[in-house]
């Protein structure tokens, strides 16, 4: 594990000084209730580690103390962290101490999913639910407010921890302190640029920190302080954890990039305004062979001899990565795609009048870290003689039940007329064939006997063969297709 401190300026856990220097001058002497409240309020606020331990008797392990303390300390943080490194359960520990620590503080949560944002309420339920934890507990409300379009808990003090779904009507408008956006790289820039980051726009307690400054500047005037004691208030705060993603992404290129390049900018070409940042990148690797957070069974089952793939860098070591190891090529993929937010998306349902193919990549790894099994469903355009894909499914590690089910929602939705698969993979279709949902649905998918492969007038003939076998009324359009090799786009148009 390697660490670079850069050449910010070093920035207070929202207090100054040294507690045990300032504790010194007391030395020999009782502290009266008030001094004895000031310094373990201090105390808590300059040792996250020891505060959580005493309100909740739960201990952080170094790294989680270590992250936590970033993102007390900088503006603009991003976690990119390893599959079960506890992403979820830091931030719900965040959450509830940045509350605490800082009154009439608004901590907003967000996530590509609306189920991560209730993951993450379901910890902080937990961890004021420990019977030890008395001591938290009697800082919050007695009860998480769950509604279907938000989670709120409020805290004794006038801050409020939200968690909102992405699409919801309360999400356009909302203000924040905090803005923590979980599974960063699941979520669009332009909703992030154009709705997420607004919210950090306007700053909380204005009229007081005005006031405060004001009474520091007759202080420091009267000789009474020094500019070292003036209040700390912080910044309002952008936090984004996710997984790692693929180099040309926006997760990469667009924050984690050009965050670390300012983190190590040269401090005398730093201009004076920015905000703070810290970037930290965490792979199951930089634990200790004796954590208990991951079990050894479950890195066993998801290496499976997959090391050095795309998928278990970037899910489990926390590797940005170039590309895409196999058959297709991410960056490739993603520069024929249609741009978030733009038109055409997703087509759930066929056009009556439109005719489909569907192209199948079979995989059958039981590891979540696996290739997907994946589904690509393309329109055919007469017009221009090509293809347009309007429909994507893939999965890993699920039963192959899943991807009969998904398989028969395809064929009932498209007008499907023309069915390719890895010829590694036609045990698939006899499985399918041969099952209960098939049968119950009278489904029953027929191979066609040709060879694509061939060259000339040997192609020719191979077309002329499988256009005299194809059945569409009878789902006979099924043809095996070693995927390594190459095929005719024509083929699909003549078919």
């Amino acid at each position: 594990m390697s660490w670079e401190s850069g050449t910010q300026p070093i920035t207070p856990l929202l207090v100054k000084g040294d507690i045990f220097k300032e504790l010194e001058k007391f030395e020999g002497e009782t502290l009266d209730n008030e001094q004895a409240k000031y310094f373990l309020g201090k105390l808590f606020k300059t040792n996250i580690g020891f505060a959580w331990e005493l309100l909740t008797e739960q201990i952080l392990f170094p790294f989680q103390e270590l992250i936590l303390n970033g993102l007390f300390r900088k503006d603009k943080s991003v976690l990119i962290a390893g599959r079960g490194l506890g992403k979820s359960y830091m931030l719900a520990i965040y959450s509830l101490m940045y509350a605490l620590y800082v009154p009439d503080s608004k901590i907003v949560i967000v996530a590509s999913v609306y189920r991560r944002v209730k993951d993450i309420f379901l910890y902080m339920e937990k961890f004021l639910s420990y019977k030890e934890a008395h001591l938290l507990r009697e800082c919050f409300d007695d009860k998480i407010k769950k509604d279907p379009d938000q989670y709120i808990l409020k805290c004794k003090n006038g801050s409020m921890i939200t968690g909102l779904p992405l699409g919801g009507e309360l999400l356009r408008g909302q203000r924040a302190s905090v803005l923590i956006v979980d599974e960063g790289l699941l979520i669009s820039p332009h909703i992030q640029e154009t709705i997420l980051y607004p919210f950090l726009t306007a700053r909380q307690n204005v009229k007081e920190q005005l006031e405060t400054k004001q009474k520091e500047d007759t202080l420091i005037q009267q000789g009474l302080i020094t500019e070292e004691d003036r209040t700390i208030f912080p910044n309002n705060k952008l936090i984004i954890t996710s997984s790692a993603s693929f180099k040309f992404e926006y997760l990469y290129e667009g924050i984690y990039n050009p965050w670390t390049e300012i983190i190590l900018k040269d401090a005398k070409s730093r201009p004076t305004d920015l905000p703070s940042y810290f970037v930290t990148r965490m792979s199951y690797l930089a634990l200790d062979s004796s954590s208990p957070i991951m079990a050894d069974s479950v890195l066993a089952g998801a290496r499976e001899g997959k090391e050095q793939t795309a998928s278990y860098q970037r899910e489990y070591c926390a590797r940005f990565v170039d590309g895409s190891e196999g058959y297709f090529d991410m960056k490739k993929l993603l520069a024929c795609t249609v741009p978030d937010g733009e038109l055409p998306t997703t087509q759930i349902k066929g056009n009556a009048e439109s005719e489909y193919i569907l192209a199948i990549d079979p995989a059958y790894g039981a590891s979540l870290a696996s290739d997907y099994f994946a589904f690509g469903v393309f329109r055919i355009e007469p017009e221009t003689k090509r293809i347009t894909q309007v429909h994507s499914y893939g999965k890993s590690g699920q039963d192959v039940r899943t991807h009969y089910e998904y398989l028969i929602y395809i064929l009932k939705n498209f007008n499907i007329v023309f069915l390719v698969i890895d010829s590694s993979g036609t045990e698939f279709i006899s499985g399918f064939n041969q099952s209960v949902l098939a049968q119950e649905h009278r489904i029953d998918l027929q191979f066609i006997e040709a060879d694509f492969e061939q060259d000339g007038i040997e192609y020719v003939k191979e077309l002329i063969k499988a256009k005299g076998q194809i059945n569409k009324e009878g789902r006979r359009f099924c043809y095996a297709q070693k995927f390594s090799g190459t095929i005719n786009p024509l083929l699909f148009m003549i078919l």
